[in-house]
């Protein structure tokens, strides 16, 4: 028997709801916890980048900061913490599970959650987006286990039909 292979969303927290996934892994330092997520710190931004960002960077033009964020962020995800993240990320999706990972930036173009996305798709992981708005992408970003099709209709209406 094959496995289909999961995938990884990534998707704002504001989003989450619309997903149907297997885990959801909050990647945050800050906020509340949640029910039904699990919090990943180590996927999460340093407090010392987090703070960079808070005093130096927001509310410039993303092209001014995010290669030096990219940067540092990226050095943080060759760490053996973020690494065993990063593995088991890899062993569930290998295993047919789909992962969210949210956190409450709502543009990723300039978010962490693209850096470990870009990575996890680097190791040959699928990883979708999911914006809350486009039904196309709401198919792609839901679970990756596959259901059958049902029909409103009896199997000689829809032979009729043909």
């Amino acid at each position: 028997m094959t496995t289909a292979k999961g995938r990884i969303i990534l998707s704002s927290l504001s989003n989450c709801k619309s997903i149907n996934a297997d885990e959801y892994w909050l990647i945050t330092r800050g906020g509340r916890d949640i029910a039904s997520f699990n919090r990943v710190f180590e996927l999460a931004p340093l407090p010392a980048l987090f703070h960079t960002y808070l005093t130096q960077w927001k509310g410039q033009p993303g092209e001014v900061w995010w290669p030096r964020y990219r940067e540092r962020f990226n050095a943080q995800l060759a760490t053996a913490q973020a690494q065993k993240c990063l593995h088991d990320l890899e062993i569930l999706t290998n295993n047919g599970y789909s992962v969210v990972l949210a956190c409450y930036c709502r543009n990723e173009r300039f978010c962490h959650r693209r850096l470990v996305g870009d990575y996890l798709a680097g190791r040959g992981v699928e990883v979708v987006s999911f914006n809350g708005m486009d039904p196309v992408r709401e198919k792609e970003a839901s679970s990756s286990h596959d259901f059958e099709q049902l029909s409103l209709f009896s199997e000689e209406w829809e032979k009729a039909a043909e």
